[in-house]
């Protein structure tokens, strides 16, 4: 047998076996099935030239080689149509694979989409709460009523502002451990209140859950019985005398003292502020505008305290009173 029969008996049985490998539908046989039939067609296709070449020296009849040539060309063409189904294969699977991928990048995408939607819906949110927090103690600060921390069974104000700690959170601090409060719990005023039911509750201690000495009278604690001293009674004078003083003492009124008791404390506060700012902008010149700050109120309010006290240090007791009590003036002048 001749090389050339030998590689077209190769090209037969390599293109048989191309539908059980497409049936198996795996990308490597495929590619190799395809790189096969390719080697097999070039190296026929050469060997069928020489061996046609060879004929026609040997002055061969021409119908015979046409003939030869013929059933030659009838195989490759089938190894052709096999290459052009396993190209095929290839290029679906191709759009296939980039389909899937065009798919997973706009899932992300849009869930991406979603995701940046409810952030910033959030941040809104949590802008607002600020807000309203912040106004809050604005307002109860003016009135000289500071709030040390924020609580709240609304979720969207349960965060508070300065410890960017939630209300609402499950997590256990070790205070209230230590009060006995569950998740969820507060306590306002000294008592236990549940957020999420919106009730105070009133706990009293048993004999299981307090301690040992509770149960037992015997090993509770004597109640202290004081006795007079000489220094409780020297303190008790002094407290009488200036109860005295401050009942006895006459003081003259001005217009200042008049706003006082036309107004509440906050008004007059605010008033003074202004009038404060209204002084500072015709002295200074960097202008004061806009809505008052908490500075100014301050201000306003350790002047009213510097002007009663004032008052007093012109009394005839207040040195005696100094004296005894031992009052000083901190780094704002203020007793």
């Amino acid at each position: 047998m001749s090389t050339f029969d030998v590689k077209l008996k190769q090209l037969l049985l390599t293109y048989k076996r191309t539908d059980s490998v497409l049936d198996s539908n795996k990308d490597t046989a495929i590619k190799r099935q395809l790189e096969a039939l390719k080697a097999l067609t070039n190296e026929v296709e050469t060997s069928r030239r020489g061996v046609e070449a060879l004929k026609i020296e040997q002055k061969v009849n021409e119908d015979e080689v046409a003939t030869r040539n013929s059933q030659v060309e009838t195989e490759l063409e089938k190894a052709d149509d096999d290459v052009k189904r396993l190209e095929k294969w290839q290029d679906d699977c191709k759009l296939e694979k980039e389909r899937n991928a065009f798919e997973e990048k706009l899932k992300y995408e849009l869930k991406l989409h979603e995701t940046k939607l409810k952030l910033e819906s959030e941040h809104q949110a949590n802008g607002a709460s600020y807000e309203t927090q912040r106004n809050s103690r604005e307002i109860l600060q003016d009135a000289t009523f500071e709030l040390h921390k924020w609580s709240s069974n609304v979720p969207q104000l349960a965060v508070d502002e300065v410890y960017q700690v939630s209300e609402l959170s499950d997590e256990q601090s070790y205070a209230k451990t230590q009060l006995i409060l569950k998740p969820k719990e507060s306590q306002v005023l000294g008592l236990k209140w549940d957020k999420q039911s919106d009730t105070l509750k009133i706990s009293f201690p048993s004999e299981e859950s307090g301690p040992e000495w509770l149960s037992d009278p015997a090993n509770w604690p004597d109640n202290p019985v004081t006795k007079s001293s000489p220094e409780s009674a020297a303190e008790t004078k002094i407290s009488r005398d200036l109860v005295y003083i401050a009942k006895s003492t006459e003081t003259t009124t001005d217009e200042l003292d008049k706003l006082l008791e036309r107004n509440t404390l906050r008004r007059t506060l605010r008033v003074s502020a202004w009038i404060n700012r209204f002084i500072h902008n015709c002295r200074a010149k960097e202008k004061r505008s806009g809505p008052l700050d908490t500075e100014e109120i301050e201000t306003a309010k350790f002047w009213w305290i510097k002007l009663v006290q004032l008052r007093d240090t012109v009394e005839q007791h207040y040195k005696e009173t100094s004296a005894q009590l031992g009052l000083e003036t901190d780094d704002r002048g203020i007793i």
